[in-house]
This record gives structure tokens, sequence and C-alpha cells, in this order.
């Protein structure tokens, strides 16, 4: 019982790395993309 609740809290965590993970991705995506338009390119 105990375990079950362990194994459902790390599932947790995963789903939610994974959508931060997302999250991070797109907002550096468009902070690229607007660094671009100005003309500023850099990794």
């Amino acid at each position: 019982r105990n375990q079950d609740w362990l194994n459902t809290g790390v599932q947790g965590l995963n789903i939610i790395k994974v959508i931060l993970g997302k999250l991070v991705e797109s907002q550096v995506r468009s902070y690229k993309k607007e660094r671009c338009e100005d003309g500023f390119v850099s990794l």
C-alpha cells in the first residue's frame, strides 16, 4: 500500500517534469525567435 503511494508520487513528478520541460522549451524557442527577428542571432 505504501509502495503504491510512492509509485503514484513518482509518476506525478515525472508528468510535472515533462510539462515543465515543454514549457521551458517553448519559452526558449519564442525568445530565440524574437532575438532573431531583432537581427541579433545567437545560440
